[in-house]
């Protein structure tokens, strides 16, 4: 069940228009979301940033009107932990006939992890430009959480996601 989420909500990013590109780093707003017993708070965001809780765990950051950074909380999961290789598997199985490679500047801890892939080419075959997603998992207590950005991200907001998505606090 949390393989098919992971994969769903990295597939629902993937496969979106590529937003535009917004490099701010100076600290700016806040944000939480909530998943029963489960909140979220991403402490810093980069200047321009917002977040919005969108449904019960799940939480959207980025510049005013285009999220970059998606958050979800799954309680009770920590125990699934997903490995970076197994979130680039899992990513390039759910997308048959897409071109997915790993591209630098992911990162591997005993309780976060995180992975930067390249969609070279869509499922249907559609070549168009390359989009570049980074997908994330951090276990805290007993509960997992699933990081991921929107295709097209900038590297410094691909970093700001990463850096939010290793950081954020749960109270």
């Amino acid at each position: 069940m949390l393989r098919a989420a992971a994969v769903a909500l990295a597939c629902a990013c993937a496969c979106r228009g590529s937003p535009g590109e917004d490099g701010g780093r100076a600290p700016g707003a806040q944000g939480s979301a909530v998943a029963g017993r489960a909140v979220v708070h991403l402490k810093v965001l980069p200047e321009g940033w917002r977040a919005d809780s969108i449904s019960p765990g799940v939480l959207l950051a980025g510049p005013a009107g285009r999220p970059v950074l998606r958050v979800e909380a799954f309680p009770g999961k920590a125990a699934e932990l997903p490995t970076a290789a197994g979130l680039e598997a899992s990513f390039a199985r759910a997308l048959p006939g897409a071109a997915v490679r790993r591209i630098p500047g992911g990162e591997e801890r005993p309780d976060f992890v995180a992975v930067r892939l390249e969609l070279q080419r869509l499922p249907d075959g559609g070549m168009g430009a390359s989009r570049d997603v980074l997908l994330g998992a951090r276990r805290v207590g007993n509960d997992l959480y699933l990081c991921a950005t929107e295709p097209g991200a900038s590297d410094p907001e691909m970093d700001d996601a990463q850096e939010a998505c290793r950081d954020f606090t749960v109270p």
